[in-house]
């Protein structure tokens, strides 16, 4: 068993702290069990490392996030990068193609796809191998993983049994794809599943059907030609063409972490960052990365999320819908100096602790360092420049050397450049 996960996605319903240079999978928004500060990345990989399945697993992601995968995980995992990001049926047909020509799996082995932004217990991980079971029996083509529903969501997919689901694997009947509450309702009246995602297929399957649709199986003549695949879902490519289907249920806990109503519930301060609550404000969340205090008073049930991007206040039940607002706002001119934030770590009172921001120089650009952090870390990632300090001596600095700069000094672009930036 092999298992692709999917972390390519820019995560909107995360806006602004997730965007398309740091998506929603790299924010350090959840705790271990120490306590520590993690990502959703990171809390997936931990998971399986737990169910003895990290060695099976390769990531698939996009190229303007491998710095971040990097950071976070090292190189303990195998990465897939797609040359541009073109949704889920390419991202999973090219890491297949990977598997296929590159590790050379047999084509009978089965691959689960996983994608990054779900919470669940240990024996999630584990109904994995069941999974496994379905599509190795020869029954079902395509194995899918279903939630039995706590309450009517509207911003989940539902999968609609043609049989009794604890008759495993069951027939799926159909998908629908995010109904409203009510219909929500109904369907989960009828028996129906949340679809969270997870699925299961032979490797020799998937390599058919590009075959199939006249794309080559080898992995570096995909990636050439990768701009010619459909720009689809899996689900809508594959899975909803296929006839023969079978699902296993999963009756424990599950959260999809794909927006901030979700996330709120694993928080356990209401304020991060510089905000003050007044009255009225029960089950409201406060994130500011901004150096701006936030102050909000007599809203209950929300979220107000501020960051570099922008600035975000939500109601809860209303948050997962977000992204068709996120769609309408103008991109950043990107001839001009520009900061990103890429990583943000509270301390146990919700203050930030330590802060890593991206800085894009165009040639003869200046980047002053703040005079407010105590310690404050730069990394030239691309380019050359020089610092020049207060008292006027200047010092050349070539791509890959890191520096600490004093009070008063700035750095200057001789080039193009890419700053990293750490700020304690």
């Amino acid at each position: 068993m092999k298992i692709i996960l999917l972390s390519g996605g820019a995560g909107k319903r995360l806006w602004p702290l997730s965007n398309e240079d740091r998506s929603k999978q790299y924010l350090k928004l959840l705790k271990n069990q120490t306590g520590k500060a993690i990502s959703m990345l990171q809390n997936t990989l931990h998971e399986l490392g737990e169910a003895g399945l990290l060695e099976h697993t390769v990531i698939a992601s996009s190229e303007n996030q491998l710095s971040l995968l990097q950071e976070q995980l090292g190189s303990s995992v195998p990465c897939i990068i797609e040359p541009e990001r073109r949704d889920t049926y390419p991202a999973i047909a090219l890491s297949a193609s990977f598997m296929h020509s590159e590790w050379n799996i047999p084509d009978d082995e089965v691959i689960i796809v996983l994608p990054v932004d779900g919470k669940a217990d240990s024996t999630f991980y584990k109904r994995l191998s069941e999974l496994k079971a379905a599509v190795a029996s020869g029954d079902s083509r395509i194995a899918l993983l279903g939630v039995t529903p706590t309450y009517p969501s509207s911003k989940y997919g539902y999968i609609v049994p043609a049989t009794d689901c604890r008759q495993q694997p069951y027939a799926i009947k159909r998908f629908v794809e995010k109904p409203d509450t009510a219909t929500a309702l109904e369907l989960i009246e009828q028996g129906s599943l949340w679809n969270c995602g997870i699925f299961a297929f032979k490797l020799g399957y998937l390599i058919g059907k590009l075959r199939e649709a006249g794309f080559p199986s080898d992995f570096h003549a995909l990636k050439k030609s990768y701009h010619l695949l459909p720009k689809t879902s899996f689900d809508y490519a594959i899975v909803e063409q296929e006839p023969l289907l079978g699902g296993l249920l999963y009756e424990g806990n599950w959260e999809d972490m794909g927006n901030w109503e979700a996330i709120s519930t694993l928080l356990n301060q209401p304020v991060y960052g510089d905000g003050i609550l007044g009255d009225g404000c029960d089950n409201t969340h406060i994130i500011n990365e901004l150096e701006t205090p936030v102050i909000v008073n007599g809203i209950p049930d929300a979220v107000i999320i501020a960051g570099e991007s922008g600035i975000l206040v939500t109601n809860k039940r209303q948050a997962g819908n977000i992204k068709p607002l996120v769609d309408r706002i103008k991109p950043a001119d990107t001839s001009l100096a520009a900061s990103k934030r890429l990583d943000t770590q509270y301390s146990g009172d919700g203050s930030i602790s330590v802060q890593t921001n991206r800085i894009t120089l165009p040639k003869g650009a200046r980047y002053e360092r703040p005079a407010s952090m105590v310690r404050v870390q730069w990394l030239l990632a691309y380019g050359y420049g020089e610092v020049a300090e207060i008292d006027g001596q200047r010092m050349p600095v070539a791509s890959g050397q890191t520096l600490f700069p004093s009070q008063g000094s700035y750095f200057a672009a001789m080039e193009n450049c890419v700053l990293i930036e750490i700020l304690t």
